[in-house]
């Protein structure tokens, strides 16, 4: 039948861009990483899942990018946005010739840039309006809309419990150098049944 087409299509092809609700109806499981998974099993080796308000999810065997929706106060016509996103996609990695992981995550990008563009006017008109520069710069806003700093680890370190509760010395490796050991308090963890704990060197794990 025609699932069976589609599948034999699959094993064929390197990249498959749907909709999340593509991706579930095909896959038969209501979650997009699942989802996205269980199509990488079958050939591709690339799936983007458009999300429309949430944006769009690239995943790899071994990677996962997710690029956001840009913020908008008035939306006029949503239709086409998602076949937007496709274009700038694809366009960017033809017109660079280059689908190397950095590429693709940059090709998200102009994805959800593209889009963006398609529902601030109605039909096609608001591509009429603009050219390569402002295609760009809503590139680089893009950019500086996720950019974030991390802040320096910390070295943990002479943990102990004084006066019924537990007090935590924090030693970050620049605050070392520059002015010595800097102290924090942390909370009381009486109700843990935590009695005493010493960390020398110990770094805090977190979350990929």
């Amino acid at each position: 039948g025609k699932r069976d087409v589609l599948l034999e299509l699959l094993r064929q092809i390197d990249v498959l861009l749907v909709n999340d609700a593509e991706a579930r109806e095909l896959s038969g499981d209501w979650n997009v990483y699942r989802a996205a998974r269980w199509i990488l099993e079958r050939g591709p080796t690339v799936a983007v899942i458009k999300q429309g308000v949430y944006g769009a999810v690239l995943v790899e065997h071994n990677r996962v990018f997710y690029v956001p929706a840009y913020p908008l106060e008035d939306v006029f016509d949503p239709t086409g946005a998602g076949d937007s996103f496709a274009g700038g996609f694809m366009g960017h990695l033809a017109r660079t010739g280059d689908a190397s992981p950095a590429n693709l995550r940059r090709a998200m990008v102009y994805g959800s840039a593209m889009g963006s563009f398609a529902v601030e006017r109605f039909s096609t008109e608001r591509f009429d309006e603009i050219g390569v520069a402002e295609v760009t710069e809503r590139v680089r806003e893009f950019a500086e809309l996720v950019r974030f700093e991390i802040e320096p680890e910390a070295d943990y370190d002479d943990r102990q419990v004084q006066g019924g509760g537990r007090r935590s010395r924090c030693r970050s490796s620049s605050e070392e150098a520059d002015s010595g050991r800097s102290h924090i308090d942390a909370h009381t963890v009486d109700h843990w049944g935590v009695r005493s704990l010493r960390r020398n060197g110990a770094r805090p794990s977190g979350h990929r």
